[in-house]
């Protein structure tokens, strides 16, 4: 029932817009069927104008843990033409009324400044929580890399010399062995829920963006997946055998890797998607600060449905 073209153009004008949501995300993520996306548009009703749009995800894990893990992501949103309060608020009404009975929480990761609209997230049920990120400035590749830390290009130029470079992926088995990778390093050390295998497949095949992967010795040693747009470059998933080669280090060269893939590109901004709450120890968040981004506080806005399912599924 929304303007598909509308709504394409209603990103492609907005300051903050994104590739989260944009209608080919939604197709993206409409034929994963272990993903549920939803979205709401604000339109004009003279014209059917897109005047704001809120898109996410609804998520939960197999078996018994469905029950206790149904949640409701959005990244990137909700976009309102001029920030217009009403438009925001009837956005994230729509949300809620649509999710409440459905998640057990629907959560906002920010990748812009919202604090403006913090009355308004509040007003609904939602509490903010604070939680950092870092952007990479991508201008000229000499200032980019001048932010880098001496440890950071001393461990690009080794694993270079030892023979490891990066390429796209060419091929669903490029994809699998990423993905064999990424999964081994979320059940050894991240222990956080992962998309299964056909999410990262069919991420491939859709255009959103790119699979870069590390090579060694023929063998795929790490990678990152970025999702982009024609301002930014995302870094949503990446994963590396560090340690098990000496001086070879495949994740620290798949970010680098997608850093200069969007300079190459002309892009303003590589955006590494969350760096863990500040005061907190996060060790992932010192990985990042060493490529000399600029720390950000955007935070998250979360409103719970379900405290005593919310709490039984931590």
């Amino acid at each position: 029932r929304i303007d598909r073209e509308g709504w394409a153009r209603f990103i492609d004008s907005h300051p903050q817009g994104n590739v989260f949501q944009t209608p080919p995300f939604h197709s993206f993520l409409s034929a994963d069927p272990a993903h549920r996306p939803f979205v709401a548009a604000a339109v004009s009703g003279e014209n059917g104008a897109v005047g704001g749009i809120l898109q996410g995800i609804v998520q939960r894990e197999k078996g018994l843990a469905s029950h206790f893990s149904r949640r409701a992501i959005v990244w990137g949103g909700p976009l309102a033409r001029d920030d217009d309060e009403e438009i925001t608020s009837a956005l994230l009404n729509a949300a809620v009324g649509l999710l409440k009975e459905e998640v057990i929480y629907l959560e906002f990761r920010n990748l812009f400044d919202l604090k403006r609209q913090r009355g308004i997230f509040e007003r609904l049920g939602f509490r903010y929580e604070e939680h950092c990120n870092f952007h990479v400035a991508l201008g000229d590749r000499e200032s980019v890399r001048g932010r880098y830390s001496k440890n950071r290009l001393r461990q690009i130029k080794k694993s270079g010399d030892r023979g490891a470079s990066v390429r796209e992926a060419a091929s669903l088995e490029d994809v699998r062995e990423f993905y064999s990778i990424l999964r081994d390093l979320y059940a050894r050390k991240i222990r956080k829920p992962l998309p299964g295998r056909s999410f990262f497949e069919g991420f491939f095949a859709s255009g959103l963006g790119v699979y870069l992967v590390v090579e060694h010795q023929g063998r795929i040693i790490g990678g990152i997946m970025c999702p982009f747009d024609r301002r930014k470059v995302y870094e949503w998933y990446v994963c590396g055998m560090d340690g098990e080669i000496p001086d070879v280090h495949p994740s620290v060269l798949a970010t680098n890797a997608a850093i200069e893939w969007g300079l190459e590109r002309g892009m303003s901004c590589f955006d590494f998607m969350g760096a863990g709450a500040p005061g907190q120890d996060y060790g992932v968040r010192e990985f990042k600060a060493r490529f000399g981004g600029e720390l950000v506080e955007h935070g998250r806005y979360r409103a719970v449905f379900s405290p005593f399912l919310y709490s039984l599924g931590k």
